[in-house]
């Protein structure tokens, strides 16, 4: 297949792409699948990741599943942009991924107590802060500048030649 002679303008929707990467609930989401990869428990030499907590044989089984489903959610909310056509829908996955993080907090809060603070690692923080930007986000309290503003005129823009004299 010549890839040089394809008109990539057909296959990815320019305009599509530039309002999934520009919404901030949306890269915040992406986010929650970065950020449970960083360490979220630090406690002395040792630490773990989301991922890593989940077999922490301390942590109960509703405590798991909060953990488990946020970067589930974080997937589900980007995946579902182009797919669904209902906005409710994807407002409420938008809170549910936003509110999961938030409820991680406040489990690991009531669990460990003032343990708490001492042992949250950098993973945690990021991920609480994801998840609140999700829902500011959601709810249009707060919005990105226009970033991509290359995109719109992305086929209209002349090339630039400089001519010396």
């Amino acid at each position: 297949m010549d890839f040089s002679k394809m008109d990539f303008k057909k296959v990815i929707d320019i305009k599509e792409l530039k309002k999934t990467l520009t919404r901030l609930e949306n890269i915040a989401a992406l986010s929650l699948v970065l950020f449970f990869f960083f360490p979220w428990v630090s406690m002395g030499p040792f630490s773990f990741n989301g991922f890593g907590l989940l077999g922490f044989p301390k942590i109960g089984a509703f405590t798991a599943l909060v953990i488990a489903l946020i970067p589930i959610m974080g997937l589900l909310v980007v995946a579902m942009r182009p797919i669904c056509q209902h906005e409710k829908i994807l407002k409420i996955l938008k809170f549910v991924a936003g509110g999961l993080p938030i409820a991680a907090f406040i489990i690991s809060l009531i669990d460990a107590g003032g343990d708490f603070f001492q042992a949250a690692g950098l993973g945690f923080y990021l991920t609480l802060i994801a998840g609140v930007l999700i829902i500011l986000g959601t709810l249009d309290k707060v919005q990105l500048p226009d970033a991509l503003p290359a995109l719109d005129n992305a086929e209209e823009a002349p090339a630039e030649t400089t001519q010396e004299s």
